[in-house]
């Protein structure tokens, strides 16, 4: 259901983007892959504020499903820019030769503030809190075991008790089965993402855990990719686009809200209030990349056996377009 919401939504607030930048003459088009998430507000608070179309950019948002879907069709040259998270799908194709670079940084896994790939159990069954992995031992856990951000972290959770997902009898499940699942008490606990915020309804049934912040500290988990159209045309349009969404992400660290984050809040069954109280600073405000990350999760997706090519972090960035843009 969730699912079914963020979609909606983000077809919604598409549309009303569209319609408003349709109006403007002289505007070139660039087609960006942006899923629903809190973290995402900077980028539509560049759009509602015109920020793109000051520079001369006319923004597409388009809700791709999977991350490793949107790398697809950027890779194809139906995508310009790509927001996403560290994936397998993402090292493979750069490394066998697609035009696709990251270009910038985004969210960190800053300890006390991010939500990142954390633990949330039953209350009932975790009375005393759920900082220990071993603790999970006989009990129903779910996650979300693929080739992306979503199975790096578990890995590294379950690796502080020396545990493996086979050990502990974890089940698959998608984020948005695991939050339903654990709400109906149908499972113990969960690694989820991006659940602190529908927590707080819940906070008298269920506790938070460990989280990926809390063992890995700072390590940078998304990214801006750009495809063929701004590698290889004017670099000038690329590093326009980052200066506009780079400063609708500052306003919004600032304390400034597009209509976006409230109606996300509120399709979700959150008071827009308490979304807005929440803890935000978890993504690097100057775009900048930590290439330590990067190393680390294309070591975990070779040592998984989900990339063939070995790659190394240079070969996946260009920093053309974040270097001309702290130069303006």
């Amino acid at each position: 259901m969730l699912r079914r919401h963020f979609i909606m939504l983000c077809g919604s607030l598409t549309a009303i983007s569209l319609t408003g930048c349709a109006r403007r003459n002289g505007l070139h088009t660039l087609r960006v892959s942006a899923n629903p998430h809190f973290t995402m507000s900077g980028l539509y608070l560049a759009q509602e504020l015109g920020y793109f179309s000051d520079l001369g950019l006319r923004v597409e948002l388009r809700q791709i499903a999977k991350s490793s879907q949107a790398i697809a069709l950027a890779a194809g040259g139906e995508l310009d820019v790509v927001f996403t998270s560290a994936s397998a799908a993402m090292v493979n194709a750069i490394a066998r030769g697609a035009r696709l670079r990251i270009v910038a940084g985004r969210e960190m896994t800053v300890p006390d503030c991010s939500d990142i790939s954390t633990l949330y159990g039953i209350r009932e069954v975790f009375p005393d809190g759920l900082q220990d992995i071993r603790l999970l031992k006989g009990k129903r856990v779910a996650a979300n075991f693929d080739a992306s951000l979503a199975g790096f972290s578990v890995d590294a959770l379950l690796a502080t008790a020396g545990y493996t997902a086979q050990d502990l009898s974890i089940l698959k499940m998608a984020p948005s089965e695991s939050v339903a699942a654990l709400l109906a008490g149908h499972i113990d606990a969960a690694f989820i993402t991006d659940f602190a915020k529908r927590y707080l309804q819940v906070a008298d049934r269920i506790v938070r855990g460990i989280a990926l912040s809390d063992v890995m500290p700072n390590h940078q988990v998304s990214f801006i990719l750009f495809g063929s159209t701004l590698l290889d045309g004017d670099p000038d349009m690329g590093t326009r686009f980052l200066s506009a969404y780079l400063r609708g992400a500052r306003e919004y660290l600032g304390g400034r809200f597009p209509k976006y984050h409230d109606e996300l809040a509120r399709t979700n069954g959150i008071d827009p209030a308490i979304a807005r109280k929440a803890c935000r600073n978890t993504f690097a405000s100057d775009g900048r990349i930590d290439f330590p990350s990067l190393d680390r999760f294309i070591h975990w997706a070779i040592t998984k056996g989900y990339c063939a090519v070995p790659a190394r972090a240079e070969q996946l960035v260009d920093t053309r377009f974040l270097e001309a843009q702290r130069r303006t």
